[in-house]
């Protein structure tokens, strides 16, 4: 209560979290394969995370590897350009005038 003479503290009642049960399968995954999960030893699902973690590193390598290899071949197809001073590249640059100046 928020009254100046009143010292009584109502303890707040404590809820309980209840736990929802998968009862409905969701889309990509059937009711009888969330159970199966669910029930799965820990274990299990660490070796079977270590395993897909494994699998898509190697697969990443591979890629690196593939595009190391392409590189040095785009690097050999592509031309050399001659290096120009700044006073050849101004006076290529260079426009006349556009228009009559007053």
């Amino acid at each position: 209560m928020h009254k100046k003479g009143t010292l009584e503290e109502s303890a707040k009642k404590k809820s309980r979290n209840v736990k929802k049960v998968a009862t409905k399968a969701v889309v990509g995954a059937s009711l009888e394969l969330i159970k199966a999960k669910r029930n799965q030893k820990p274990e299990v699902r660490a070796a079977a995370r270590e395993a897909a973690l494994r699998e898509v590193k190697e697969r990443a390598k591979a890629k690196q590897a593939a595009k190391k290899v392409e590189k040095p071949k785009a690097a050999a197809v592509k031309p050399q350009q001659q290096k120009q001073s700044k006073a050849q590249s101004k006076a290529t640059n260079k426009q006349g005038a556009k228009g009559v100046r007053r």
